[in-house]
């Protein structure tokens, strides 16, 4: 609306050489109507929104952030004035659609993306913080791009932090510490001149101890059980709330992983005791005409 309304300008400002006081006004009128001083939001009946990748990609340079929440788990939103509540909606469809041309139509759309009100500031956030659709959609299209801003080196360091929890560098002192090095140079804080931003000696070092860490062990151990055993920690890995599952053919073969429980009743279209209850008898049942199975997954925890 805004550059239909400085197009309209233009086309006025630009229709003589000679600028008379009424054609000015009409100029001034138009202005004191964009932008943050903008009160009328219809849109005309021509307008449609079409989301494209590269579109997205801009989008995201240019209002999207990658963060860690508690324990360093990732979450990835854009933030947008709620009067494009519109535009907000249809990002959201576009991830969605996005997760199901990846995934067949698993499951990874829906509840994966999430849009959010705050009415203090009169915003909206999409958020995505699911780490199965981060992994196996948001991930894989973002390294398709050729990026233009300095948000690649956020994404990458957001990458980098995925990795640590991979190997569950997160639950070692020195892990931490690194985690944290780079969060201290992620986002507002890059390039700036508020002195928290790493120099380049420091950044030089910081990529020596990530190297260092990532070429060295895990600090998961898979038990044959399938438990998870913490090194640093001395301990198993414990949280029902997140247990993996795996649906698998009669040969073995895994038809599709899950993150929860949850997605995986969703999934079969069944309660979340009926999926407990296959889970804790073992026993093959009917799914698509085919004999199926679930077992907890020997996946690393993250």
């Amino acid at each position: 609306m805004n550059f239909l309304d400085f197009k309209k300008a233009f086309e006025i400002y630009t229709s003589s050489r000679l600028k008379t006081d009424d054609m000015l006004n009409k100029v001034e009128e138009i202005r004191l109507k964009m932008n943050k001083l903008r009160v009328d939001f219809t849109m005309p009946p021509c307008y449609s929104i079409h989301i494209t990748p590269y579109w997205l990609l801009g989008f995201v340079e240019g209002d999207g952030s990658f963060f860690t929440r508690n324990n360093f788990a990732l979450s990835f939103n854009l933030a947008q004035s709620s009067k494009d509540i519109k535009l907000m909606e249809a990002i959201r469809d576009y991830f969605n659609n996005l997760a199901s041309s990846l995934n067949n139509g698993a499951g990874l759309e829906g509840d994966a993306v999430l849009l959010s009100h705050k009415k203090s500031s009169n915003m909206t956030y999409l958020v995505i913080n699911r780490l199965d659709y981060i992994t196996q959609v948001l991930i894989p299209f973002f390294d398709g791009f050729y990026w233009q801003s300095k948000k690649k080196l956020d994404y990458q360091d957001w990458k980098i932090i995925l990795k640590f929890r991979k190997l569950g560098l997160h639950y070692t002192d020195e892990g931490v510490k690194v985690l944290n090095s780079i969060l201290s140079g992620m986002n507002n804080n890059r390039l700036t001149t508020s002195g928290s931003s790493l120099s380049v000696e420091e950044r030089g070092i910081l990529n020596s101890n990530i190297t260092k860490l990532l070429e060295g062990p895990s600090n998961f151990e898979v038990k044959e059980d399938g438990r998870v055993f913490i090194k640093s920690l001395n301990k198993y890995y414990s949280n029902k709330a997140n247990i993996r599952l795996e649906l698998i053919k009669d040969n073995g073969g895994i038809i599709k992983s899950f993150a929860s429980a949850a997605d995986c009743a969703k999934y079969l279209k069944v309660s979340r005791m009926t999926v407990t209850q296959r889970l804790r008898k073992g026993k093959p049942f009917l799914f698509d005409a085919k004999h199926v199975s679930l077992k907890k997954s020997a996946d690393i925890p993250l």
